[in-house]
């Protein structure tokens, strides 16, 4: 994990290489040293050589899903404490609450809106959306990554 005087560590695991780049740039750009990858087993390969901060991963992959990969990734005691946020195109209700009662830090959903691409994922207005932007406590997150501020923040 990153020290206080380094940039924090993101792996962010996305099947989708055009949402994998636009986030991969707007997490850089807030001063987050990020690894992305494609599948969910490229990040598990990833946390052999890794030990990032925050884990930011899709729900819905081909392969392995993203609730499996955090399923295995808990079965790691190296792996227990890492913060784990789903951001997603999936809003499905039932997927939102599994995620969030097996300890996820929060589930967002990504924007699928081409013109908002330069813009910071959130839910569209008076969607059902809104209701999966929330952490497992029930706050609405302030940034994806509210514990640790990125080095531009």
């Amino acid at each position: 994990m990153a020290e206080a005087s380094e940039a924090p560590v993101v792996l962010y695991i996305e099947d989708s290489y055009q949402t994998r780049k636009v986030v991969t740039e707007e997490l850089r750009a807030r001063g987050y040293v990020v690894e992305a990858v494609g599948t969910a087993a490229k990040g598990m390969e990833a946390l052999g050589r890794l030990e990032p901060d925050a884990i930011l991963s899709d729900y819905l992959m081909p392969g392995m899903t993203g609730i499996e990969f955090f399923t295995e990734l808990r079965k790691n005691e190296k792996f227990v404490n890492i913060p784990v946020v789903f951001l997603t195109s999936h809003i499905e209700r039932n997927a939102m609450l599994r995620a969030l009662q097996m300890g996820a830090e929060m589930y967002l959903h990504e924007r699928t809106d081409p013109g908002a691409r330069r813009r910071r994922p959130q839910s569209p207005q008076g969607s059902f959306a809104d209701a999966a932007d929330f952490d497992r406590d029930g706050r609405q997150p302030a940034r994806i990554f509210s514990g640790r501020p990125a080095a531009n923040d």
